[in-house]
């Protein structure tokens, strides 16, 4: 016969052992050491026989698999790592800070990720959103919205599926409470790793009816139990996770606070206060607490307040002007006109608005709940009362009271919740999590 393959001598470094067989019938009723000898029996479970007929002799080659085995596991790792890897960014709450959290987080790991991004739409979504992410981002329209419907529900859940069967993620990223659940019940087993960032717990909402808390809190403590990570944005939110999942991780939101050196910067003025608050008119930011604190002031022309966001249609005090919704350019243009920033929020994850004020170094003043507890050290007060709120802004309308607080807000986020503290964290939990290597 031509071209016969000769085996070399086995040895421990071959990837091969031999075994030469005497003459006999064949493979099955070949004799051994006088006894009968059957080649179906005598494959163990991790190593294969090949049978090669050499003229009038056997010869049974043992391949190692081990040794080959992690060869080929090597290669298709590095097969892998040469490919770019997909993270499916799963947000129902398409808008306002959620929005742009995940553009940034987008942008800050594009160089090791394809992000894909499946959202619905919101009023408050910008109208050019695609111009906000990576230009390698891919868009999906996902038919979720933000209250409970069984059968609306269902039909996103299944979209949802749908979408990871065709995108194949390394790891699935869940952003808000609608999110977080129909993700978590679209993959339950695991196979796919799904993050889940709450971004304000719907349990927390003080808006609503003890009941309707409780079954939000019942929903996340059944969810809980299924195989994921929740990613806490402060330590208020890491302490509310606790009440109903046990696998949480704390990254803190944050901004790129060294891009804000550039921009204007927040100045004291002696005889001219003006007080921003931000978001949507909405009953989270509790604007009428906003609006009675403002009437406190109204004897005083040296004072005005001005709320960046929502419909200007409500009936306000003569010193409180609503701006309506603006971009993020012209939101940041008129906050460092302010001397302070008052947020009289009833709930909050940890709210990008407030990050924002301390890049551009002004004082806070914040109602006092988990999301704002942790945002002051030296550079402002936490508050319950309209009392409380009157005395703090009156405080920091002293000169030196305010250049103490502007520096402290400024170092506070600089240390805590600037880009270059957390993108490491994102790119080691994305690594880990979605074995993104």
């Amino acid at each position: 016969m031509g071209g016969v393959w000769a085996p070399s001598p086995p040895s421990k470094a071959n990837a091969y052992e031999c075994s030469e067989w005497k003459p006999g019938p064949g493979p099955v009723g070949a004799k051994r050491k006088g006894r009968e000898h059957d080649a179906r029996k005598e494959a163990p479970c991790q190593q294969f026989r090949k049978n090669v007929f050499v003229g009038h002799r056997w010869i049974v080659c043992r391949v190692l698999t081990d040794k080959t085995n992690r060869l080929f596991s090597a290669q298709n790792g590095l097969n892998r790592s040469m490919k770019k890897q997909v993270a499916l960014h799963v947000v129902e709450a398409f808008g306002g800070g959620v929005f742009y959290s995940v553009a940034k987080l987008c942008h800050v790991l594009a160089a090791e990720v394809t992000p894909v991004v499946l959202h619905s739409m919101r009023e408050e979504t910008p109208a050019d959103f695609a111009q906000h992410f990576p230009a390698n981002t891919q868009f999906i329209a996902w038919s979720a919205q933000r209250s409970i419907h069984p059968i609306k529900d269902f039909t996103a859940w299944r979209q949802l599926r749908q979408v990871v069967r065709q995108v194949q993620p390394n790891l699935v990223h869940a952003h808000s409470s609608k999110a977080g659940a129909l993700a978590r019940l679209a993959l339950p087993t695991g196979q796919v790793p799904v993050l889940y960032s709450p971004r304000a717990y719907g349990f927390l909402q003080q808006s609503l009816s003890p009941m309707k808390r409780c079954l939000y809190w019942g929903i996340e403590k059944l969810l809980g139990v299924l195989p994921h990570t929740t990613v806490a944005c402060g330590a208020g939110e890491a302490a509310a996770a606790r009440q109903v999942t046990s696998k949480i991780i704390k990254i803190n939101n944050s901004i790129d606070i060294s891009s804000f050196n550039k921009k204007i910067k927040a100045k004291y003025k002696e005889n001219e206060t003006l007080v921003v608050g931000q978001g949507r008119l909405s009953s989270q930011k509790n604007f009428p607490m906003f609006c009675a604190v403002a009437e406190r002031f109204v004897a005083d022309p040296t004072i005005r307040f001005v709320w960046l966001g929502g419909e200007p249609t409500h009936v306000v005090p003569s010193n409180v002007s609503i701006t309506g919704w603006q971009d993020q350019a012209a939101v940041l243009q008129a906050m460092s006109k302010a001397q302070i920033c008052l947020q009289t929020s009833l709930w909050e994850g940890l709210p990008r608005s407030v990050l924002e004020a301390m890049a551009l170094r002004l004082p806070l003043v914040l109602s006092d709940i988990p999301g704002h507890q942790e945002l002051i050290a030296g550079n402002g007060a936490v508050c319950r009362t309209c009392e409380d709120y009157v005395t703090a802004i009156h405080a920091l309308r002293n000169q030196q009271a305010w250049h103490t607080a502007s520096d402290a807000s400024y170092q506070h986020g600089q240390n805590f919740y600037s880009d270059e503290v957390t993108t490491p964290q994102w790119r080691q939990l994305y690594q880990r999590i979605g074995k993104l290597r």
